[in-house]
């Protein structure tokens, strides 16, 4: 049967088609349309079968390969909620939030302390009054605790005698022992702090509170040796490495000296040149430590990022791993990936058996 004979015998299919309809739908003659459906199906047994269009067979695996494309998309752009990273950062200042209470009990020798914005003063010698400022100097003396509650906001920065401690949320308790010294109170005269052979060392006690609507910080800078070494170990989340340009401006400059780092899912490592931006978001320490070396901060930070992004100002990237990166990172998924693609071709042979 040649071309135009199977076009006939398929024009001639349709028109029964269309005869047994009618003759159900209109008629009423069930046996008018059964006998054309046993002439369509004698005429179809004549036509040679048809061989499935090569988008019939393609379709699947296109459907296929186009999911697995967005999927590859989709996990190259997404990022997990948290990523585990080390990280240690060199920089002038650094500003966080504490996640529970910090207490400070070193006994480190100091020269100098002064603060303001502070709410009261105590000493054996003098009793307890309220204050704004304090200035203590002395000879021999020493700062025994430093207690921090939890949820504060802080910044911290370095100077050339020690520490520069500002306080914008959350309450602080400072006790100082001192042997020999003075104190001022809200600018006043000096007032002696001596201890005599025999008695107790005076203990000089100082506190203050600040809360989200206060305009002005509490400010509390220390001085003494040693100057270098580690200041803490803390837990803690929201962290910064900038400082505003003036109160109230809205203007902040990167205080980052260096910075390196790794993710736990990523290959690579990153670091980060002085100057550059390094942005957190969602950041909580496991472990954070602070230490003074040559003048500047050092901060070891293990934790968890929800986002990570740095680089020089106007050219701030995400440095934050994507899906892809977890996928291909990790050891079990690979392993998962690279049987697929074995067993997939393996599959379709089969299937052509």
């Amino acid at each position: 049967m040649n071309e135009t004979e199977q076009q006939r015998l398929k024009q001639a299919i349709q028109q029964k088609r269309e005869l047994a309809a009618k003759a159900l739908l209109i008629d009423r003659d069930t046996q008018r349309a059964q006998a054309h459906l046993a002439w369509i199906e004698t005429a179809q047994r004549l036509l040679p079968a048809e061989r499935p269009g090569v988008w019939r067979k393609l379709g699947p695996v296109l459907v296929i390969a186009g999911l697995c494309l967005i999927l590859a998309a989709l996990a190259a752009s997404l990022h997990p909620s948290s990523n585990p990273v080390r990280l240690e950062v060199e920089a002038e200042s650094i500003g966080f939030r504490l996640t529970k209470p910090w207490t400070w009990e070193l006994a480190v020798p100091v020269t100098r302390i002064a603060a303001q914005e502070i709410t009261s003063v105590s000493t054996s010698q003098y009793g307890d009054r309220k204050a704004q400022q304090i200035r203590v100097k002395a000879s021999s003396a020493s700062l025994e605790k430093l207690v921090i509650s939890a949820g504060a906001v802080l910044e911290l920065e370095t100077t050339p005698e020690g520490w520069r401690l500002f306080l914008s949320q959350g309450s602080i308790n400072g006790e100082i022992i001192v042997s020999k010294g003075s104190l001022q109170v809200d600018g006043g005269a000096d007032e002696a702090l001596q201890s005599k052979p025999g008695e107790p060392q005076e203990i000089l006690r100082f506190s203050g509170k600040r809360t989200i609507q206060d305009a002005v910080p509490l400010r509390l800078d220390i001085a003494g040796k040693p100057a270098n070494g580690k200041l803490a170990e803390l837990a803690v989340t929201d962290l910064r490495f900038n400082r505003q340009l003036g109160t109230g401006t809205g203007q902040w400059i990167s205080t980052l000296i260096s910075a390196k780092g790794k993710f736990q899912h990523q290959a690579d490592a990153f670091e980060l040149a002085e100057g550059d931006e390094l942005q957190w978001v969602d950041a909580q320490s496991q472990r954070f430590s602070l230490l003074r070396e040559g003048g500047h901060i050092k901060v070891l930070f293990h934790g968890t990022v929800g986002r990570l992004s740095g680089g020089p100002q106007g050219y701030v990237e995400d440095l934050t791993p994507t899906w892809l990166d977890v996928f291909t990172h990790h050891k079990t998924i690979l392993g998962l990936w690279a049987a697929v693609a074995f067993l997939w071709p393996l599959a379709i042979w089969f299937k052509s058996l």
